[in-house]
């Protein structure tokens, strides 16, 4: 049964005396930091040396250090940093400014699954993971509502500050609930290459190219495969499958439902269960450690391609629609 923690019942007396530090000032970093400023806590930025986000931080009234500085003077260091990144920071900017007494926090939990940093003996941390983008955490943050999150901690002493936490940047006025540092990180990578992002796009893009293959204009292909995707998304956030169902016309509802399982079949439901074995085993993890490692000339490479995409070319012509 999923715990779920509601925000009447949590407060932030957990908190109100730690220092905090936010590593990195990236879409998440910036948003939490600032939500968690206006909860009224102490809040301090550490930046690598060639960060760009130093004057901004600054004007927003941070006080800003190296990672390092900023690790020394925090009681809690969320490591908001890209999780490629972790293992040479921590080595050289975190490790040598560890104290038992302190506590780590993450976004997203690769680091921990896949082992890629050395943590101190008998360190303690947690996960908190918004389900959306920094700008939406910070967005909703300031209407009044918040971003759901998942909630994770590795051991029992700090669950009031991982659960504080949830509600100074304000995921407790959507959803908090628990989950595990695995089944967050086998999630969100599957979900990122089979579904969101990785399956739609693929989807998108291969509708586009055959209607404009048959001789449908880039126009039409582009209205018919791209333009309607966000009233779509609504449609099923609001109204779900049946709904979205019963609120389309009769034939479009006819013709997704008899011929949309022949595009996603058990063959696709095959090739994704492989992708999340491969998820849980490490291999993509020591593929992307890999890539980066070497400069990420493939990832480049097949960015390069998504940029020269005729529906990317199109959407940018035609942004304005």
């Amino acid at each position: 049964m999923m715990q779920v923690y509601e925000d009447k019942r949590l407060s932030l007396s957990a908190l109100s005396s730690k220092k905090i530090a936010v590593l990195g000032f990236g879409s998440q970093g910036r948003a939490q930091a600032l939500n968690l400023k206006d909860s009224g806590l102490t809040v301090c930025i550490g930046l690598r040396a060639k960060s760009r986000s130093h004057t901004t931080a600054k004007n927003l009234g941070f006080q800003v250090w190296d990672i390092a500085t900023a690790v020394m003077r925090s009681d809690i260091i969320l490591v908001l940093l890209p999780d490629e990144a972790h293992p040479d920071v921590f080595q050289k900017e975190i490790l040598p400014h560890w104290h038992p007494s302190k506590i780590l926090g993450f976004a997203h939990g690769f680091s921990i699954v896949f082992k890629t940093i050395g943590l101190p003996k008998n360190s303690k941390y947690f996960l908190l993971a918004p389900k959306g983008p920094g700008y939406l955490v910070r967005e909703k943050f300031l209407e009044g509502s918040g971003v759901a999150a998942a909630v994770a901690w590795g051991q029992a002493e700090i669950k009031s500050i991982a659960l504080a936490y949830g509600k100074a940047i304000g995921a407790t006025r959507a959803l908090l609930f628990k989950t595990t540092f695995e089944e967050e990180v086998f999630s969100n990578l599957f979900s990122e290459q089979c579904v969101l992002p990785g399956g739609i796009n693929e989807i998108l893009k291969k509708g586009f190219e055959v209607l404009v293959e048959a001789g449908i204009s880039p126009l039409m292909a582009y209205f018919e495969c791209f333009y309607k995707l966000p009233f779509v998304a609504d449609f099923l956030q609001k109204k779900g499958f049946s709904g979205t169902a019963q609120s389309i016309s009769p034939i479009a509802t006819y013709g997704a439902l008899s011929q949309g399982p022949f595009i996603i079949d058990a063959s696709t439901k095959h090739r994704m269960k492989v992708i999340l074995q491969n998820i849980k085993k490490g291999t993509f993890a020591k593929s992307w450690l890999k890539e980066y490692q070497k400069g990420q000339p493939h990832f480049r490479k097949l960015l390069e391609q998504e940029k020269n995409h005729p529906l990317e070319k199109f959407i940018k012509q035609k942004l304005s629609y």
